[in-house]
């Protein structure tokens, strides 16, 4: 029996069938060399862009994360350094970097969180070009004076720096730095009228301070512990919260009744925004694997920071709060970058 033949609709309807299989087909094929691209990542080496000199506190921390993040990911993470202006060389080269999951920068409270209240024109905006990967450390600055002043509290400082106001001067690391806006917080908290003398560091700032050339300098544990240890300075508060495990022994500026002062400078890494979500979620990943090592933990506590566990989104929102929160501070100090 000869078979019927068949209607338009039916033709029509096994036609546009056929033709979507074929679609299907084409798009997979273009979707999987991507597909692939993503799951082999990464397939070379990473960097990290460090936007300060060799051998330093940032220096430090990035290469204890950079050494151990080549486990996990199967590959080297080798640490660049690109130091300059006070950070920002660093964050542009990383800002214009291919978004590829390759280029991480890592970046700390001055470039991110100050720099825009700094400068009049940046290179780069912290919030619109990098997203979090993840908070590393905290590290909160240690107030410290002169041993030959013989205070041994802050009331004592205090005290004594209104009673020879117009002669107490303060150092910092540089013009903008968070020491230098930590002394200027004090003065406008406890009204002490100090003067502020910039150095190249806080190695220069220290010998200077020990030779009673400037009188107080907000320090941080690395650079302090060597004075503290030989009895030429004294510690007198800490900016942290609550009290650090960089020094459980000394009073935070909060429990003294000077709660401006609770604040601490932060660590972590980013990437440009449009790196795609699975090599972030690659590195977020490394990230979380090695900071839940116990060698990781005790290597940032012996360059007196404070390991920090934290998400993505939890370090990007930090982010945009620190830069409103840093702002009226960096305006109020009067300090501006050109």
């Amino acid at each position: 029996m000869p078979e019927a033949p068949e209607s338009p609709g039916i033709r029509g309807a096994r036609i546009a069938a056929a033709m979507a299989s074929r679609r299907a087909l084409l798009l997979g094929a273009l979707a999987a060399p991507a597909l692939a691209r993503a799951q082999a990542f990464p397939d070379r080496p990473l960097r990290i862009i460090v936007p300060y000199p060799a051998g330093g506190t940032t220096d430090l921390l990035a290469r204890i994360l950079a050494d151990r993040m080549s486990r996990p990911l199967g590959q080297a993470v080798i640490v660049e350094n690109r130091s300059g202006a006070g950070g920002v060389v660093g964050c542009e080269v990383a800002a214009r970097a291919p978004a590829d999951g390759y280029t991480l920068l890592f970046g700390n409270l001055g470039p991110i969180a100050l720099n825009p209240a700094l400068y009049a024109r940046l290179p780069y905006d912290p919030e619109r070009d990098f997203t979090g990967i993840a908070r590393v450390a905290d590290f909160p600055l240690i107030l410290v004076v002169p041993a030959a002043l013989e205070l041994g509290s802050l009331a004592d400082f205090l005290d004594w720096a209104k009673r020879n106001r117009g002669r107490v001067n303060f150092a910092s690391v540089g013009n903008g730095s968070v020491s230098h806006l930590a002394g200027e917080m004090l003065n406008r908290a406890a009204g002490l009228g100090m003067a502020h003398v910039p150095y190249r560091g806080g190695a220069p700032a220290l010998t200077d301070l020990i030779a009673g050339n400037a009188q107080a300098f907000f320090a941080t544990g690395i650079e302090a512990k060597p004075h503290l240890d030989g009895g030429r300075i004294r510690a007198l508060a800490i900016t942290s919260h609550d009290r650090s495990p960089v020094a459980p022994q000394l009073p935070t500026f909060r429990e003294l009744g000077l709660a401006e002062l609770d604040f601490q400078a932060w660590f972590g890494l980013l990437v440009p925004t449009a790196t795609p979500a699975p090599a972030r979620a690659r590195l977020v990943a490394a990230v979380q694997e090695v900071m839940a090592l116990d060698e990781v933990r005790r290597g940032i506590l012996d360059v007196s920071a404070e390991p920090v566990r934290d998400t993505p989104e939890a370090f990007t929102a930090l982010i945009a709060a620190e830069i409103r929160r840093w702002a009226p501070i960096v305006h109020a100090a009067g300090v501006r970058i050109e």
